[in-house]
């Protein structure tokens, strides 16, 4: 069936009815990008980024907008209070800046077009794409391809309107560079000229670098197939081109890592455009001139021999590479990295299985990520096996199958490469749905019908996303439509709008001191020790640092950990010392899908708001400032938790806190309680409780200020503040106390004693 697909290939141009399907199909991948349009475009002009990095690049993207043309290499906001180097390449947010300035001055502009980016250069991949399958198979197999790509479900989240992420980019440059990769592995048997091949090669390596700090995961292996063929089928012209290619893409990529790498811990980063980008291109470089060369000396007999000449050559060049300071542990953080093996995953979705959802092994999830075509991810490496036939002269075929092998054992085992793995997977997917149709359509006799017959198979497989992907966000656009949504904010329907509002709570009810501004220079006085997964939308609408953020511990393991440690710690002293070492003055917590442990501090800030529970203390030092957004989406939604949450975010001061002390008989129970209002209604009490000591002395340390004779505290003279509602009731037995703390006074870790406190009972 393949060699009578591959008979296409004999037209010279593409007709205009391809044109037109093509464009056809991109607007296809636009439209299915842009659904979610009323969920990112709010009426009042504001923009909703994506969760996670997209807010980050959106605050990067904006300092360049800004300040052009200038680039945000090190920020004091990050890492907090260390500071840290970004570790994402500048191109993507540096073009979006400059395209930005192209349509105007204001930050609503610039919002805009970071928002519309991704839409376009994802849909963009499907020209590569089609061109690919086109080039195995034939025309109608590369649009099909190409709307697979344009509508599978893990395609358009990584490229939907507002996710402002590298995953975009990467994916358009990815389908290019497999494109280029497949047609100098054609040539290396069919003896096509190289020039544009090394050209295109050196000019997608450095885009690539730019884009993804990961880079190296889709260089090396096509880099690895072009040496290898060279070397097997013994093609000076070949291995010359990938010698050149290799020197200038190091030549090239040396002043650029020089610049964007002025501060980093070591010169050799695994994870981070670094000079073991350079390293490994010089080396490939010296590698295959001096195959080269021995090969115009010895000609070896066999591609056996000229592979173990290869090798032979590669151990001395390597041996010396590895042994320069850092190039080991640049080898073995990259390693981590694609295993997910940094500590970091319980905290990243794009690190689960494809497989996995609410917390378990889910087909569901799956069939949403990809429908069913999930399951014909292991089969992807047979559709290109048959190009590994006489009949079709080069190498291509070999590299497909250990590319669509290698990718697609990283999609099952990540939800972040299944993108990674779309664009070959797509076109596999296409072959063997092709060959399907006409095996169909011969079995059938009705060989005019394989078009329809591969239409209506793909439409089958796609079937699953439906009810779990298309169907609710066509829903909310009909509603959209009919203005159903008019009266409600928008941003509280999405888990990343709720981030963005709760990060603007935090941003009114905090001082300015901690104001991280867009200069790189000024050090905020204050921190916010946040749950890993608010950090990026607190610094992009909250304008305020944190210690970690999802960039997880590449940018700072110390601090990481540290915040790791400050939500699982139980006991509150050391819990204060920790933020008093990140130099933070707030914490921002939120509801996890997977419940912390009842004594940590996670739990005991978040589910009791620091107040005693049964089992659980309370915390003396730790006052509820704000919460919300009220009717906002928590961020264990994205983890498959639809459990709905009254809270799903809380924000936190730490204090010196006040002691009440009072004299009562040995070891009886003292409880005081505080009625609270927070910003989003909610009431509750406050309770701190303890037993006086053997000499019947007891000491309660409490957070909260209430003034006499205010109706407020002064907690509450900030907007989106939480509200102290009356005085604090101390009980000792049958007798009750009303007890009044000023502000000064808690700041000032002041003891009130029983003389202060009037007596109700």
């Amino acid at each position: 069936m393949l060699p009578a697909m591959n008979a296409d290939l004999q037209d010279t141009q593409p007709s205009s009815r391809d044109w037109f399907c093509l464009f056809a199909v991109f607007a296809l991948a636009v439209g299915a990008r842009s659904l979610d349009y009323g969920r990112v475009l709010l009426p009042d002009g504001e923009v909703i980024f994506a969760v996670g990095d997209a807010f980050y690049h959106a605050r990067r993207a904006l300092f360049s907008f800004l300040q052009f043309p200038d680039l945000l290499l090190f920020d004091p906001c990050i890492n907090y209070p260390d500071g840290a180097r970004i570790p994402h390449p500048p191109l993507l947010d540096w073009l979006t800046a400059a395209i930005a300035r192209g349509f105007g001055q204001e930050i609503a502009i610039f919002e805009r077009v970071a928002a519309w980016i991704p839409v376009l250069l994802t849909s963009a991949a499907v020209v590569p794409i089609a061109a690919l399958g086109a080039r195995l198979a034939t025309r109608n197999v590369g649009l099909l391809a190409a709307a697979l790509y344009g509508l599978l479900p893990i395609c358009i989240n990584y490229g939907q309107l507002g996710n402002f992420d590298h995953h975009a980019p990467a994916g358009l440059l990815g389908a290019c560079l497999v494109l280029l990769y497949v047609k100098a592995l054609d040539r290396a048997a069919l003896g096509q000229p190289l020039a544009r091949v090394v050209a295109g090669l050196v000019l997608l390596r450095l885009l690539m670098m730019l884009t993804w700090s990961g880079s190296l995961l889709y260089l090396l292996p096509g880099d690895a197939a072009l040496v290898l063929v060279a070397a097997w089928s013994r093609d000076r012209a070949l291995l010359r081109a990938a010698a050149m290619s290799s020197g200038a893409t190091a030549l090239f990529a040396w002043p650029i890592v020089a610049t964007l790498s002025e501060g980093a811990a070591h010169a050799f980063i695994g994870v981070e455009l670094s000079f073991f980008h350079v390293l490994i291109y010089a080396a490939c470089a010296l590698l295959c001139t001096a195959h080269s060369r021995v090969l115009s000396l010895r000609p070896q007999a066999s591609g056996r021999s000229s592979l173990n000449l290869l090798i032979a050559l590669a151990i001395p060049i390597a041996c010396v590479s590895l042994l320069l300071p850092g190039v080991l542990a640049g080898l073995a953080s990259a390693l981590g990295f694609l295993a997910a093996s940094d500590g970091y995953t319980e905290t990243v979705v794009e690190q689960l299985p494809i497989f996995w959802g609410n917390g378990d092994f889910s087909l569901a999830i799956a069939h949403l990520r990809m429908g069913w075509f999930v399951y014909l991810i292991p089969v992807v490496p047979i559709a290109f096996l048959r190009l590994l036939q006489p009949a079709r002269p080069g190498y291509a075929g070999h590299f497909l199958v250990g590319w669509s092998m290698l990718f697609g054992l990283l999609a099952v085992r990540q939800v972040r490469y299944g993108h990674d793995f779309a664009p070959v997977g797509c076109v596999g997917f296409a072959i063997l749905i092709f060959a399907a149709a006409e095996a169909l359509s011969v079995r059938l006799k009705r060989p005019a019908i394989r078009g329809t017959l591969a239409a209506l198979l793909a439409g089958a497989l796609l079937l699953p996303t439906v009810p779990g992907f298309y169907a609710p966000i066509v829903n909310f656009v009909w509603h959209e439509m009919r203005g159903d949504l008019a009266r409600g904010d928008r941003a509280l329907l999405s888990v990343a709008g709720s981030q963005l509002r709760f990060a603007q709570l935090v941003r009114r009810a905090t001082d300015a001191s901690g104001l991280c501004a867009m200069d790189a220079v000024t050090v905020p006085e204050y921190g916010v020790l946040a749950h890993v997964g608010l950090g990026h939308a607190l610094h992009y609408s909250g304008l305020r640092a944190t210690p970690a953020d999802p960039f997880g511990p590449y940018i700072g393991r110390t601090n990481f950990a540290a915040v790791h440690d400050f939500m699982h710690v139980q006991v509150e002293a050391r819990a204060a010392a920790i933020m008093r070492r990140l130099k933070t003055r707030y914490v921002a917590t939120a509801a996890n899908a997977v419940p912390a442990p009842r004594l940590s501090m996670a739990h005991r800030l978040h589910e009791n708001d620091g107040s005693f529970v049964v089992g659980s203390p309370h915390l003396g030092r730790f006052r509820l400032v704000t919460e919300g957004p009220r009717g906002g989406m928590a961020m264990s939604q994205l983890f498959g938790d639809d459990r709905e949450k009254s809270s799903p975010y809380k924000l936190f001061e730490l204090v010196p806190g006040a002691t009440i002390e009072l004299q009562t008989e040995p070891h009886a129970q003292v409880t005081a309680e505080l009625p609270v209002k927070t910003p989003a209604g909610r009431r509750f009490s406050y309770r701190a409780t303890t037993r006086a000591d053997a000499k019947g002395r007891a000491r309660l340390r409490v957070p909260y200020a209430n003034p006499q004779n205010r109706p407020r505290s002064k907690l509450a003279e900030r907007v989106d503040q939480l509200e102290v509602l009356g005085p604090y009731r101390v009980r000792v037995g049958d007798r009750e106390f009303r007890v009044h703390i000023s502000e000064t006074e808690i700041q000032s870790g002041s003891t009130i004693r029983a003389r202060d406190f009037e007596l109700l009972k």
